[in-house]
């Protein structure tokens, strides 16, 4: 079975919603990483564009239980509508 990445490898994630129509531009960002006690931990900021983000730090027992709560949180984000960069939101992790 393949071992997770170490969360401090993976890059940041950074979705956004943009409507103009609705008068929503909002982003989601997600950053894995360590605590300052070695724990996993996930940096969310969100918030709108142009405006402090809220930021919130959550911290896991294991690396197993970061990738699903980021899973959670990305199935989520792109229910509502957030996407990359890149035009697409990226449900699927790579290990």
């Amino acid at each position: 079975m393949d071992q997770p990445t170490h969360p401090a490898n993976r890059p940041a994630l950074e979705l956004r919603l943009v409507d103009p129509a609705r008068g929503r531009a909002r982003r989601y960002r997600i950053e894995e990483g360590l605590s300052l006690f070695g724990q996993p931990a996930l940096l969310i900021t969100w918030g709108r564009i142009g405006v402090r983000p809220r930021v919130r730090l959550e911290t896991f027992v294991n690396a197993a239980e970061l990738a699903a709560r980021c899973d959670e949180l990305l199935a989520r984000r792109s229910a509502h509508g957030y996407v990359t960069d890149t035009g697409r939101a990226r449900l699927a992790r790579s290990a």
